[in-house]
């Protein structure tokens, strides 16, 4: 049974049979080639300044599958590197069109010289890269990206109307960042809404700074001032209590907010020496915290020595 292949070339072929016969008296009659047919390898050179996209990299020796590409450099003051030869041997190409895909700079194109008989292929089919150069003309760049195009999967009708309407395809995605500048009011909104959080939920104000007598931070040291500060603070409920104690007891609903209680006034001396504290004062301290308190209500009771820098009673 014949393939659908097989069919499809027939039908080709049976086109040609109602077809008038066309006869190009060659080489008075020359047929006019398109820009893009497979013939001899030609380097392309820019026209404002003359120089060869070439940079010597060597992909496109590598990617030839016959070896007939010869390429020789030498590095620049610059450390780049200086095109001392290209040469291609025409007698071996065959023509395949990977060095044009394979060159990164697309600085290759297959140009339409097919007319390479000579007596003397040694010789004769060597080009060196001045006989190579051509210059960047749009149609040259045209004819390279249609052999990159068809290289690469494209059809030769379509190819070219693919790479038009590749580049228009990305247009849609510029409205994407337009939609999220509608997330940037919610955030306001959100940020607006946050300091009723604390009322809406029931939570009480941050209270003020507890008052301390100056008579009771009289020698002590910094490390006592803290943590008296920090006793007080806690007895007056601005900071959370340490792990394992219990939180203070919050005010009633009923009243606006609870005033700060009054500055413990120092306790008298017993007959032995010792200060006496309210056991309420202690609870909820840590030993280093009890002691400061401790230290602190015997120098205001004159019990303990002053420290430095201050005076005796």
């Amino acid at each position: 049974m014949l393939g659908i292949g097989v069919v499809k070339g027939l039908l080709t072929t049976f086109t040609h049979l109602f077809k008038k016969p066309l006869t190009i008296q060659y080489p008075d009659e020359r047929m006019e080639m398109p820009p893009w047919t497979r013939g001899r390898p030609r380097l392309i050179y820019e026209l404002d300044s003359g120089d060869l996209r070439c940079v010597a990299c060597g992909a496109c020796a590598i990617a030839c599958p016959v070896d007939v590409i010869k390429i020789e450099q030498h590095p620049g003051p610059d450390r780049k590197k200086v095109l001392d030869r290209f040469d291609i041997d025409m007698g071996g190409c065959i023509e395949c069109a990977l060095c044009v895909e394979a060159c990164p700079f697309r600085a290759l194109v297959m140009a339409p010289d097919f007319e390479m008989a000579y007596y003397d292929r040694a010789s004769s089919l060597v080009f060196n890269m001045r006989q190579l150069r051509i210059a960047g003309t749009p149609e040259v760049d045209a004819a390279m990206e249609h052999l990159l195009g068809v290289k690469r999967g494209f059809a030769r009708t379509g190819g070219d109307q693919a790479k038009e309407a590749a580049p228009a395809a990305p247009a849609p995605r510029a409205a994407a960042p337009a939609a999220r500048p509608a997330a940037r009011p919610v955030a306001a909104a959100a940020a607006a809404a946050a300091p009723a959080l604390p009322a809406a939920q029931g939570q009480a104000a941050p209270a003020a700074r507890p008052a301390i007598d100056p008579k009771e931070l009289e020698g002590l040291t910094p490390a006592e001032k803290a943590a008296l500060y920090k006793a007080r603070q806690r007895e007056a409920g601005i900071v959370p209590p340490k792990r394992g104690e219990q939180p203070p007891a919050k005010a009633p609903a009923a009243e606006p907010q609870a005033t700060a209680p009054a500055p413990a006034q120092p306790a008298p001396a017993s007959a032995s020496g010792k200060v006496e504290i309210d056991p309420k004062e202690l609870e909820g301290l840590s030993p280093a915290e009890r002691a400061a308190l401790y230290k602190a209500r015997q120098r205001a009771a004159g019990i303990a020595p002053p420290g430095r820098g201050e005076s005796k009673g």
